[in-house]
C-alpha cells in the first residue's frame, strides 16, 4: 500500500511529525512550499490575516499528487483556527475525489475542535477522511510515535 504525507511547516514542528509518520508508516514525505518565505512577525501577520480570510496564496505545487497514493496523511499547523494558507491552497486546487486521507493537525492552543474543522474542510473537498488527530506544540518525540503507534492500530487500513 502506497502512502504519502503531505505537510506544511513553518517553525519546525509539524515538519518533526511529519517525518515521524512518514517512518511509522512508511510513507512519503511530501512538503508544500510557500512561492516567499514567511519571515519574523510580519510574516506570522500576514499569515493569520491570509488563514482568517481563507485566501489563496502562491504555493510550489510538489510533482507527486495524492491521487499517485493509496492513503495519504494531510498536514497542516492550525492558524487562527483555520488550515494554513499553504495547506488551504493545495487542498483546493488539488483533486480529491475519494482519496482515502488521514488528518493531521498540530496547534500552539486549542483541542480537538480544529481537527474536526479540518476533517470537514477536506469532507468539502471530496476526500475520504478516515480519521484525524491533532498534536500540540512540543509534544515529545515518544507521545508522538505513541499516538502514531495509536493511531495505526485503531484503522486496519493503515496497515503495511
Amino acid at each position: 500500500m502506497k502512502k504519502a504525507v503531505f505537510f506544511y511547516s513553518w517553525k519546525g514542528f509539524t515538519r518533526k511529525v511529519a517525518e515521524v509518520i512518514g517512518e511509522k508508516m512508511s510513507a512519503d514525505l511530501i512538503e508544500i512550499r510557500e512561492a516567499r518565505e514567511r519571515k519574523g512577525i510580519r510574516g506570522f501577520l500576514g499569515g493569520i490575516l491570509e488563514a482568517v480570510r481563507k485566501k489563496h496564496i502562491n504555493i510550489v505545487f510538489p510533482m507527486q499528487k495524492p491521487e499517485e497514493y493509496d492513503i495519504v496523511f494531510l498536514m497542516t499547523p492550525i492558524w487562527a483556527g483555520n488550515p494554513s494558507p499553504a495547506i488551504r491552497t493545495f487542498v483546493e486546487k488539488t483533486n480529491w475525489a475519494d482519496k482515502k486521507t488521514v488528518v493531521v493537525v498540530t496547534q500552539g492552543a486549542g483541542g480537538n475542535s480544529y481537527t474536526e474543522k479540518i476533517k470537514l474542510f477536506m469532507e468539502n473537498n471530496q476526500a475520504n477522511v478516515l480519521s484525524g488527530i491533532y498534536f500540540r506544540d512540543k509534544t515529545p518525540e515518544d507521545a508522538i510515535r505513541e499516538k502514531i503507534d495509536e493511531l495505526k492500530r485503531g484503522i486496519k487500513d493503515l496497515g503495511d
